[in-house]
């Protein structure tokens, strides 16, 4: 009788090599629309989002009073 379990276990590993390999060529082609032309490859954003100069100063004037609460709270 043939072992259709270790069958299925085969073809999904082999389905998940498959696709790791797919992933990976289209990280370095680009990924490619319907007619062929190379599309912007979309890739979810990890990590923290880039600040711009307004953003930066409001923090740091934030941070600032923070830190300067905190002296005044311990030389008390």
């Amino acid at each position: 009788m043939f072992d259709f379990s270790q069958l299925l276990r085969e073809l999904h590993d082999e389905k998940t090599r498959l696709d790791r390999v797919i992933a990976t060529l289209e990280d370095l082609a680009g990924a490619r629309s319907l007619n062929g032309e190379a599309g912007p490859v979309m890739r979810s954003r990890r990590g923290r989002k880039g600040m711009n100069e307004d953003e930066r100063r409001e923090v740091s004037e934030r941070m600032r009073n923070y830190w300067a609460l905190r002296r005044t709270q311990r030389s008390k």
